[in-house]
């Protein structure tokens, strides 16, 4: 029963996360195509940011809705979606914001029925599982929208789309019912960010910042406008750095003593090689040598985020750990999707290439923070 039951919910799950990618493409499709600019995608990109976090946060408190009745409202919007879109590409706005925050309401309750069904002690397995299974889950999404949107385009991406919402809410209202709820105390996660000055914090910062530059809209400014390549190079980049995360699963396992006993000069190591290729990014114009590269950042910023995770994850019970991931996500969130909109209109006005420079430079702030650590451990 179990195991009928982790299955039935991945795949919900998994039509789930098509179901954002394909709006996504679709959406960004329709809006670059009628107005060529790459701030108007890095709003798109804020709205869908700040919907999920408004979702995120309505789903930790007691405030409960239907999973199942919020994946037919979701078929009704994109409907609404694809309406507005035939008319004008910024009507969009409306509907892209409440679609948002259904999806972050969903991913937050959707995960709860694992819990409820998982033993405490393996958590943490479940919970890595997981995660490697959304990542091969987005990878299959990215390449299925990139086959979809030239068969179809983008408006039947969007039908696509609706469909799967009225499959999702077929599945989640016939899911059986599993009543052993695991009950986990409310923690204080308020510890790990009581100062800005504390070292783990402060990385996680500037990893945020960072990771502006492999957001989608950032990704699509490259394929579009540097690269000089079509909307389905954004779909292979965008899969591409997604199995760069993908690899870090199976060399974790393999090395996980190799990374315990050297965090320190791995974190180290793999900045001083961030900056030095983003640098040769910024500037190439090979296609193929883009797509090597993209791969190594994908790789390297998932282990650093590990590497950290594991760290934080040691200041704190077991108890807090649900809660600390949530307020990490929403705090992550805001600051990438404000960092996006300054993005999105550097791009227009400077160019690509000057927000890949500036995330160089800013990774340069966590080296001093490695070195002193580094000496510590000599000393």
């Amino acid at each position: 029963m179990k195991t009928f039951l982790y299955r039935y919910l991945w795949l919900g799950k998994m039509l789930s996360i098509f179901m954002e990618i394909f709006y996504l493409f679709a959406v960004f499709s329709c809006v670059y195509k009628e107005r060529h600019s790459f701030f108007d995608l890095a709003i798109i990109t804020f709205l869908i940011m700040m919907g999920r976090n408004l979702g995120n946060t309505l789903a930790s408190t007691s405030f409960r809705l239907n999973i199942a009745l919020l994946f037919s409202a979701k078929s009704v919007f994109i409907l609404i979606a694809y309406y507005l879109l035939s008319e004008h590409s910024l009507y969009i706005v409306l509907p892209t914001i409440v679609l948002s925050a259904i999806d972050g309401y969903i991913k937050y309750q959707s995960n709860r029925p694992y819990l409820s069904i998982t033993k405490r002690e393996e958590i943490a397995t479940v919970g890595g599982f997981q995660s490697f299974i959304d990542q091969i889950t987005m990878i299959i999404g990215w390449l299925l929208s990139i086959t979809l949107f030239v068969q179809v385009n983008s408006f039947g991406l969007l039908i696509i789309t609706c469909l799967l919402g009225l499959i999702c809410c077929l599945i989640y209202s016939s899911s059986p019912k599993n009543k052993n709820r695991m009950v986990q105390k409310a923690g204080d996660v308020r510890q790990p960010f009581q100062s800005f000055k504390n070292r783990i914090s402060f990385l996680f910062m500037i990893d945020m910042i960072f990771n502006v530059a492999w957001v989608s809209s950032m990704i699509f400014a490259l394929v579009e406008n540097h690269l000089k390549q079509g909307i389905v190079w954004w779909g292979i980049f965008n899969s591409t750095y997604i199995l760069g995360m993908l690899m870090v699963h199976f060399i974790i396992n393999k090395y996980h003593m190799f990374f315990a006993y050297r965090r320190l000069k791995v974190q180290f190591f793999l900045t001083i090689l961030t900056i030095l290729f983003i640098a040769v990014f910024a500037f190439n114009v090979n296609i193929y040598l883009s797509l090597f590269l993209i791969l190594f950042f994908g790789f390297s910023q998932q282990l650093k985020e590990k590497i950290l995770y594991t760290e934080l994850i040691k200041q704190m019970d077991i108890q807090t750990i649900s809660n600390f991931h949530q307020r990490l996500s929403i705090q992550s969130s805001f600051v990438i999707s404000v960092c996006v909109l300054c993005a999105g209109w550097m791009a227009d006005h400077f160019g690509i290439q000057a927000i890949y420079l500036i995330t160089g430079l800013v990774s340069c702030l966590s080296l001093p923070f490695y070195i002193s650590e580094m000496r510590k451990q000599a000393a």
